[in-house]
């Protein structure tokens, strides 16, 4: 029902719609930086420098919704498909490639990782509030603990990065 798309999320400032907006944004952005991983001569982008989680996708998230639910579930789909495509095209050398994320520059496997928590997380910040919280496989639960994991043990920033972006998580 269209009134499924307003009701509230675990995320105090957006409703479903929103919550869904934000994923086509970032998934936007993990296709981006996961394809530059497929190309070693590719360099480290410096997209994200002054990010701020908080507030730096609030603007592209208003603009993801603005047209109504139909293009919104158009671009999330769309954008899940074009993610699958690129991270299908990785081969093992590929995971160890740096790539951009909002915690600097890290390798690409953790940089997956990231978005996979990202919409695990978000998953259930929809589906919880209406007591309909999709039960989690094993797998499920030790890929979102391994990126939880990397991200606690970054204490302030990413070690050794050269070309940091942003300030660290701390």
């Amino acid at each position: 029902p269209s009134d499924a798309w307003t009701a509230p999320t675990r995320c105090a400032d957006w409703d479903v719609r929103e919550v869904i907006g934000h994923i086509v944004v970032v998934d936007q952005w993990w296709t981006l930086t996961l394809s530059n991983a497929l190309t070693a001569d590719a360099g480290l982008s410096t997209y994200l420098a002054g990010f701020d989680p908080s507030s730096s996708t609030d603007d592209l998230t208003a603009a993801a919704v603005a047209d109504g639910i139909a293009p919104l579930v158009e671009r999330f789909a769309t954008g899940t498909a074009a993610l699958a495509r690129v991270v299908g095209g990785f081969e093992d050398a590929h995971w160890d490639q740096r790539t951009e994320s909002p915690l600097g520059h890290v390798p690409a496997l953790l940089c997956l990782g990231h978005a996979y928590w990202d919409t695990w997380l978000h998953e259930r910040d929809i589906l919880v509030p209406i007591g309909a919280a999709p039960v989690s496989s094993p797998a499920e639960v030790l890929a979102v603990t391994w990126f939880m994991l990397a991200f606690a043990g970054l204490q302030g920033g990413v070690l050794d990065d050269p070309a940091a972006v942003a300030p660290g998580p701390w």
